[in-house]
């Protein structure tokens, strides 16, 4: 996803791009979860699951469920899924931890933004 940046700003550039790069993480989260759900060999199914932790993040509560629901995965997946609910958490914080610093890629400290003197 090409955007057209008319703003020359460099800020304006840097943001775009941090969003860009987001909006590319959850189309891989999304992709490789489908990967996980149809897989028909568990092997592969596992090793998709472990990519979709990489690229995970909030948004994916949002789907997860519905996605595994309707690609019918199957007993034994779902209870794989299930089990892992706390990996899913866990990779969500880490993949989200530089988003908690910062604001439109300006360092938050102490919950104040930079341009508060």
């Amino acid at each position: 996803m090409q955007e057209v940046i008319e703003d020359e700003a460099a800020w304006a550039k840097e943001v775009i791009s941090t969003a860009q790069k987001r909006v590319h993480s959850e189309q891989m989260a999304r992709y490789w979860f489908g990967r996980f759900c149809s897989s028909a060999a568990l092997d592969a199914s596992w090793a998709a699951f472990r990519l979709f932790l990489s690229c995970a993040d909030r948004h994916c509560w949002l789907w997860f469920r519905h996605k595994l629901a309707t690609k019918h995965a199957g007993a034994r997946k779902e209870a794989f899924f299930e089990l892992n609910l706390h990996a899913i958490e866990r990779a969500c914080k880490e993949n989200e931890k530089k988003l908690s610093e910062s604001f439109l890629n300006c360092t938050v400290n102490n919950g104040l933004s930079p341009w508060i003197g």
